[in-house]
């Protein structure tokens, strides 16, 4: 092999790791700020910080609209805490009738598994997944 061959295989190959390893870091610099807005949004301050960063109330508004989110903010725990007890409650219902695949199917939600929200939870046998004929105009039966 001659020098600007090899030369060349080096720059490639050093390209490749760059690329693999910046699509790394870049998923794990990504999910860590995904988790960390969740669990901030979780909380009451984190709550009231990113609405007062998107309504940018000026000082005469800050501590009225303080006042309605923390109100708001106790609504909707209250309310997701009442979900889950109701959601907990529907599934030992449905627990006698559902065979043990459709438990899996219920156990892993809408979601997907692990929470995933952009992946399809039961594959890609979804109606309409793949084939998108019925969207034309052509397609329309008159």
């Amino acid at each position: 092999m001659n020098t600007r061959v090899k030369t060349i295989l080096v720059i490639v190959i050093t390209l490749a790791i760059g690329m693999v390893l910046g699509a790394l870091i870049h998923g794990a610099v990504m999910r860590n700020r995904v988790k960390d807005m969740a669990f901030r949004m979780r909380s009451n301050e984190g709550f009231m910080r990113r609405m007062e960063m998107i309504i940018q109330p000026d000082e005469s508004q800050r501590e009225a609209l303080r006042k309605i989110l923390r109100k708001h903010f106790q609504n909707m725990s209250q309310y997701q805490e009442n979900f889950r007890a109701m959601m907990d409650s529907l599934r030992t219902e449905l627990e006698p009738i559902l065979t043990e695949e459709q438990k899996k199917r219920l156990e892993r939600g809408p979601f997907g598994p692990k929470g995933r929200r952009f992946e399809p939870p039961f594959g890609r046998e979804r109606p309409g997944r793949r084939d998108r004929s019925f969207m034309r105009p052509d397609s329309i039966k008159k």
